[in-house]
């Protein structure tokens, strides 16, 4: 499943699909164990997107928050129910300033993993 969302003026949001292909990615080290039900597979950058790979074993809410350097809260998702697999946030890479550090927080079922992403 692909999530896409594209960061608009003032923080707000647009809802956007995208369909992948492959440019640059990178693996993500959120910290996955053999216990935990769902896992940050990995990022890419593809034309003007960043997009952000996870799965989840079950289906169920998967919340994601994004904030900046100074841990100011950007966005929020809007807590849909994913079934289980690989689904993708996708974000315009023009919403984001180029050298800033982004935190994405993704909570699973009280799970809780981190991805860091520089521009």
């Amino acid at each position: 499943m692909v999530i896409g969302i594209a960061l608009a003026s003032a923080n707000g949001l647009s809802a956007e699909r995208f369909d992948s292909g492959n440019e640059a990615s990178k693996t993500a080290d959120s910290g996955d164990d053999a216990n935990s039900m769902f896992s940050v597979v990995g990022y890419q950058f593809q034309q003007d997107f960043l997009i952000i790979t996870y799965n989840i074993r079950y289906p169920g809410m998967t919340k994601v928050k994004l904030f900046d350097s100074s841990q100011t809260l950007l966005w929020r998702s809007q807590y849909v129910n994913d079934e289980e697999g690989d689904h993708q946030l996708v974000l315009r890479k023009s919403a984001l300033t180029t050298g800033n550090q982004y935190l994405f927080e993704f909570d699973y079922k009280n799970q809780k993993k981190t991805l860091s992403i520089s521009l």
